[in-house]
């Protein structure tokens, strides 16, 4: 991007000024991926445009541009937001202040001489010492009093032993450090009521209600997920929704023992896995994740957790069909060579030419009678100029040695043998492993799936 007008900063500028300091191909660049993204808001029957240019947006959606590189256009976004917050969602903007306090867990934090605490915002009224309070816990909501409210200290008075100074209230909206017991299982994000002249159950059913809407639906099976905040939880698991990965298990937290215990019960190895959002791993669970075969994956961007997980599952997927490949009859075609017949029986040794697919030494041998397969024999050799090999391609020469024919009786110059697949080999490398195996070999099953299948359709199904 070309430098801003004088006095005007790049990073976190309004896009309208910046925008117009651009030169023509940049701006044109913008505006092609901005009306892009408006006539697709169109072609789903949304009007649209820059948001500069709406006249009334109960009609007409005001696209911001932003750079999340840049910072650009926050500030109007920002502007936007609070604007048609002030105009549309006036009464439900307006607080209490001096009612019962609402807010929401930011972090929950061991501080010297106060045990666990939690760091709020508080949205809504007044939170007071000695206040009883509701907090969203891991299990159920916790009840609890208020023994301490701790706000920082100017910076100036900052010391390490005495960082907060105590206060009696605080009214909305603010930030605040609430210490009280029972406080270890209180979850970031997790709402903060304060009961005050209310009915205890009645606040309690607020907090489970709230707790209710952001609950993760979970499976019988699937991975277990982690993240340091339940919005955080939240968004994993509309991502992992997206890519239809199931969760078994989704909390807030760092990486416990507990979850490995969970994840290792996993019938399917894939799913034994930890997803972890922003969160830390615990050291006695990193080593009884090692014991336990339990695979760790933690980042603080949730795209790139996704993808780590799903290149581990694509690795363990080739890996698995490597294995099954390297256990399974490989199909191949090919004919004994005129003249090249080396010896008659015990064994039969004879040159072949490998038409299609992959011969492998101590495969079985079959030829067809019409479409009837007739089992003449096993290699028990193969030889190329001299040398013994494991197997062969199609497109090479090689010679043969098949025990159990005799040439002349089961098996002549210039017939056409093939591998026997046993059925269950013939199904998988059909229904699994088609794209995995080489074009010639694909090629080779085919024709065997078709002679065997005009002697019975539902062979190898």
């Amino acid at each position: 991007m070309t430098p801003s007008p004088a006095g005007i900063r790049p990073e976190d500028s309004p896009i309208n000024a910046t925008y117009e300091s651009q030169s023509d191909r940049v701006r044109t660049d913008l505006d092609t991926s901005l009306y892009e993204i408006i006539g697709k808001l169109s072609d789903n029957g949304f009007s649209a445009d820059l948001y500069w240019r709406v006249q009334n947006f109960q009609r007409n959606i005001g696209v911001v541009p932003v750079s999340a590189m840049t910072g650009e256009g926050v500030p109007d976004l920002l502007a936007v937001m609070m604007g048609l917050s002030q105009r549309y969602m006036k009464e439900a903007m307006e607080i209490d202040v001096a009612g019962p306090g609402v807010g929401t867990v930011l972090e929950v934090k061991e501080e010297k001489g106060f045990g666990t605490t939690i760091d709020m915002v508080l949205y809504d009224g007044t939170i007071r010492e000695d206040d009883q309070i509701v907090v969203g816990g891991l299990n159920n909501p916790i009840v609890t009093d208020v023994r301490a409210l701790l706000q920082p200290r100017p910076l100036a008075e900052i010391r390490t032993e005495n960082r907060f100074e105590n206060v009696d209230a605080v009214s909305a909206a603010t930030g605040i450090k609430v210490a009280a017991p029972d406080l270890a299982d209180a979850m970031a994000g997790a709402p903060v009521r304060v009961v005050r002249d209310r009915p205890l159950e009645d606040v309690i059913a607020e907090v489970e209600a709230e707790l209710a809407d952001i609950a993760v639906d979970t499976a019988e099976e699937g991975v277990v997920v982690k993240a340091d905040t339940l919005g955080s939880l939240e968004a994993m698991a509309d991502a992992l929704d997206e890519v239809e990965l199931p969760i078994v298990r989704a909390e807030v937290g760092d990486v416990a023992p507990r979850d490995i215990s969970v994840a290792s019960t996993a019938n399917d190895i894939k799913q034994r896995a930890i997803l972890g959002f922003n969160v830390d791993v615990l050291s006695d669970a990193e080593r009884r994740a090692d014991i336990d075969d339990v695979r760790l994956f933690t980042d603080d961007v949730i795209y790139q957790l996704i993808e780590e997980y799903e290149d581990f599952v694509n690795e363990l997927e080739r890996s698995q069909q490597d294995t099954i490949l390297e256990n399974i009859t490989r199909p191949s075609r090919f004919r004994i060579l005129r003249d090249h017949v080396f010896r008659q029986n015990d064994p039969a040794v004879v040159g072949v030419e490998i038409n299609s697919g992959t011969l492998k030494n101590n495969s079985r041998v079959v030829k067809f009678d019409g479409n009837e397969p007739v089992r003449v024999g096993q290699v028990k050799g193969i030889q190329e100029q001299g040398e013994d090999i494991d197997e062969i391609r199609a497109g090479n020469r090689v010679s043969v040695a098949i025990d159990g024919p005799t040439v002349g009786r089961q098996i002549e110059e210039d017939d056409e043998l093939w591998t026997e697949l046993p059925e269950k080999h013939a199904k998988i490398l059909e229904q699994e492993l088609k794209s995995e195996i080489p074009a010639d070999e694909l090629e080779a099953l085919n024709m065997y799936l078709e002679k065997q299948r005009k002697r019975d359709p539902f062979w190898g199904k």
